[in-house]
């Protein structure tokens, strides 16, 4: 839990620092290229994990099992995902079986 709470932290300080560039752009030709490479630098990151976690949830879609866990808690698995877009170890949570909670009890092809 506490790792989903710093990258809830992470992606709203990530979204400010943007703003705050963005508030700047006005002055010069280098906060321009500064905010350019600010939204670039926050994007790439959390593209590349949402590709790492859209794999994940394709290969692991492929058994019933999961598939029937995936739909009964489809909003707590997309929750994740979002968080997971800051840190890709997010997702693990779900498998971890915090307070015996049927959410935390992912069952993955290959436990991690």
């Amino acid at each position: 839990m506490l790792t989903a709470s710093l990258s809830f932290f992470d992606f709203i300080t990530d979204i400010l620092f943007i703003m705050q560039l963005d508030g700047w752009r006005n002055s010069t030709d280098a906060f321009k290229w500064e905010f350019i490479l600010a939204i670039v630098f926050v994007a790439a990151p959390m593209c590349i994990n949402l590709v790492i976690i859209g794999y994940t949830l394709r290969f692991e879609m492929k058994t019933q099992r999961f598939r029937g866990w995936f739909y009964r808690h489809m909003s707590g698995t997309t929750l994740a995902a979002i968080l997971a877009m800051t840190n890709a170890d997010v997702f693990s949570i779900l498998g971890s079986g915090i307070l015996d909670l049927d959410l935390f009890k992912a069952p993955w092809k290959l436990e991690r």
